[in-house]
């Protein structure tokens, strides 16, 4: 059996962790739920600065971009600053990267302008993986 592979955005890994059923359209929704439904620790990603596979049906998209991509954008380069992804990772060495570099203080530096940050989805999950729940 072969490994699955995807591809995220940097500031799609904390997304990930985070998800509770919540989002742009319906189509969004059930394709994250199939996507963090089928994440092992073995599951390798491909970090992207364009369009993933999260963002397939999102109703933002547009090909490879956002129709909010410079936000978007800077998003991801703050992620990207404070977690160092190469361009291939394994789940299991995303999780242990975001609870090594990803502090509270720098997630609401990296995630002030974004729009479900108010939900505290993220903080809460970041705070259960710092604490090894």
């Amino acid at each position: 059996m072969s490994v699955r592979e995807i591809n995220f955005r940097p500031h799609h890994f904390l997304c990930t962790i985070g998800f509770q059923g919540k989002g742009y359209s319906d189509n969004f929704v059930k394709n994250y739920e199939n996507i963090v439904e089928h994440l092992t620790d073995e599951t390798i990603i491909h970090t992207t600065p364009h369009t993933d596979s999260i963002c397939a049906p999102c109703p933002h998209r547009r090909e490879l971009r956002c129709e909010n991509q410079e936000k978007i954008s800077q998003l991801d380069n703050r992620h990207q600053a404070i977690l160092n992804l190469p361009e291939k990772i394994t789940w299991g060495d995303a999780k242990k990267r975001i609870r090594e570099h990803m502090t509270l203080e720098k997630f609401h530096a990296a995630c002030e302008s974004c729009q479900w940050k108010q939900y505290g989805m993220c903080e809460s999950a970041l705070k259960k993986l710092h604490s090894g729940e």
